[in-house]
């Protein structure tokens, strides 16, 4: 997973611009539900102190630089009541992988300045790219409180390149 680090902060700093989404928090665990969450992510309520994911998009590519190797990939803006700058900056649990109502694999996010990102690769856990349409990606973030955001719901994709367009 740490050999994943550097491309993790990469795309931190290349975050493109995301789709607005009403995410909200709950404070829940990592992979836990609080049952409001629909494909949107969220409530639209807020409890005060835990971070909400503002908005999110992830998808599974092709990277054709070097040896030929399919990814997945999301990034996250942020937000946390006590600010941004208290998202922690590399925990695991950020980005979880669902087919159906199992998770199937559990990955480390990298934030900074409200901004988050999280990629693997499909062999790390067989989460084959041609199979997309089959799994649902859940991003969520913690602050240094230990507050954990409500999971926003992404589903699969494939896409043409890592800025999922």
């Amino acid at each position: 997973m740490i050999r994943t680090l550097p491309l993790l902060l990469a795309l931190v700093a290349c975050n493109k611009d995301l789709q607005s989404n009403e995410g909200a928090d709950s404070g829940t665990s990592p992979g836990e539900s609080d049952g409001t969450e629909g494909s949107d992510g969220g409530d639209g309520g807020t409890d005060g102190v835990s971070p909400t994911i503002v908005a999110a998009d992830g998808c599974c590519y092709e990277n054709l630089s070097g040896d030929s190797a399919f990814f997945w990939t999301v990034s996250a803006s942020v937000d946390d009541p006590q600010g941004a700058d208290t998202i922690s900056n590399f925990f695991e649990g950020g980005l979880l992988v669902y087919a159906g109502d199992a998770e199937v694999a559990n990955y480390y996010m990298a934030c900074q300045d409200g901004q988050c990102v999280g990629s693997f690769n499909q062999s790390e856990d067989n989460i084959a790219c041609g199979n997309a349409t089959a799994y649902t990606l859940k991003v969520q973030v913690v602050d240094d409180d230990g507050n954990w955001s409500t999971p926003y719901e992404i589903a699969g994709r494939q896409s043409a390149t890592a800025a999922c367009d």
